[in-house]
């Protein structure tokens, strides 16, 4: 009998197993990113009060909002632009770019100092005033990590962002440890420390992609980069501050209507869900330039196959992840928690239900930016934001702790639907266009 065997071509065969080597970089170096805050989010949980650990989650969650505006100005036009316009002079690129962050640092950081005083004048006592000083000081050097770290993304350097994770992750599980053995552990400190880690692995990327890329001349100025970022990122802006009022609110929401100490139980369930969501972070770096260079090169056929097959790759690591935590998760929880939170633990699955709605969220909504149809991400964010401020106001109120986490989970939910129409809306009308123009 004759047999039959199907043999790549050699680029091919090559190209994959550079993308293999990449990706198996990427998930390796977002898996120690979020182990290594995985470990030092249980380790406060432990070791912190829970007014503190509390009062920390609000700071943490405002960081987050302050960082969707950082994204969709820097982050994100880094990689549609870097990984195309610029990419022959990307480090002089870079550099415009580091400009801008050390800029917009200033005045966030002005503006998180003046509600530190503002809360301290309110109630001196509160643990937040702690907290959001050190979000003021700490957060433009975490932003800087976050900066490089993607750059290396942009360029495909997945083994220089493991480098400067390493560094950042060693940085803050010792210093973690040292200001607990000190007793000097509070949200001031930790938040300060964390930014201590951001700046000294930020710093050794910088210096390594200046070692393996030459800048070529270039006469891009601050002003131009900044220009091409507005254009792109006006109105996810908006987007920005409507997903936050989709997910992390709910700490701020909690923290106002409960109490510091509920905040700290959600924080907690939080924590487990953290390193699948990493992951999927982890994977959209990588295939977000790689998707708008195919996109660029092939068109929207292409992009939608992509889209799929990512899609379907992303759902399958998530609902994995949610059947063991249904299995799994309230011993785990136990143990990490060493029995503290054990009146929520509980609502552990619903909280893991939440990763498998974001990974088909954020692969479509990746696709309309990619084409360009950035007016439409705000319209998808809305929903979950009006159901955060209607119905998710009334679950907190009426259930407490389990509303939280059923808001949660409704305004991700309820995104989904909308996405979909919108999705079948551009196709339909995709199609018209090139009917009419046949």
């Amino acid at each position: 009998m004759r047999s039959f065997r199907i043999s790549l071509p050699r680029q091919d065969h090559g190209r994959y197993v550079r993308w293999a080597r990449k990706g198996t970089l990427a998930v390796l170096d977002q898996g120690l990113f979020s182990g290594s805050n995985f470990v030092v989010s249980v380790l406060l949980a432990r070791w912190m009060s829970e007014s503190d650990y509390g009062a920390y989650s609000v700071a943490y969650s405002i960081f987050l909002l302050v960082s969707g505006f950082y994204n969709v100005l820097l982050l994100e036009p880094m990689a549609i632009f870097g990984s195309v316009q610029h990419f022959g002079h990307f480090v002089a690129y870079l550099k415009q770019l580091t400009q801008l962050h050390m800029r917009g640092g200033v005045f966030t950081s002005a503006g998180l100092l003046i509600a530190a005083g503002i809360t301290y004048g309110y109630a001196p006592d509160s643990a937040l005033v702690g907290a959001f000083l050190g979000l003021g000081l700490g957060h433009s050097l975490i932003l800087f990590f976050w900066l490089t770290r993607r750059a290396c993304y942009v360029h495909g350097q997945t083994g220089r962002a493991l480098s400067g994770t390493l560094l950042y992750s060693l940085f803050l599980l010792i210093g973690t440890a040292v200001l607990h053995q000190l007793h000097i552990l509070t949200p001031l400190s930790i938040l300060v420390w964390n930014g201590i880690a951001g700046v000294a692995a930020g710093m050794l990327l910088v210096h390594l992609l200046r070692k393996d890329h030459l800048a070529l001349a270039s006469l891009l100025v601050s002003r131009d980069v900044l220009r091409q970022n507005w254009v792109y990122g006006r109105w996810l802006l908006f987007s920005a501050a409507l997903y936050w009022l989709s997910g992390n609110a709910y700490f701020v929401v909690t923290g106002t209507l409960l109490s510091l100490e509920d905040v700290a139980a959600l924080k907690a369930l939080q924590n487990l869900i953290n390193p699948i969501l990493q992951i999927l972070v982890a994977m959209n770096l990588l295939f977000f330039p790689w998707a708008t260079r195919r996109y660029d090169q092939h068109g929207a056929g292409i992009l939608m196959r992509d889209l799929g097959v990512f899609t379907v790759l992303l759902l399958g690591f998530s609902t994995t992840f949610l059947l063991l935590m249904i299995v799994l998760g309230k011993p785990v929880f136990t143990l990490l928690y060493n029995g503290r939170f054990a009146d929520s633990r509980w609502l552990l699955p619903g909280m893991a239900l939440i990763p498998v709605l974001t990974s088909v969220i954020s692969i479509w909504i990746m696709g309309l930016k990619i084409i360009g149809k950035t007016l439409f991400v705000p319209i998808v964010d809305a929903v979950g934001a009006v159901v955060t401020l209607t119905a998710g106001l009334w679950l907190v109120t009426t259930y407490a702790l389990k509303g939280a986490v059923g808001g949660l989970i409704l305004s991700a939910g309820l995104r989904i639907p909308v996405l979909l129409l919108m999705g079948m809306w551009l196709i339909y009308t995709a199609r018209k266009r090139i009917a009419e123009n046949s």
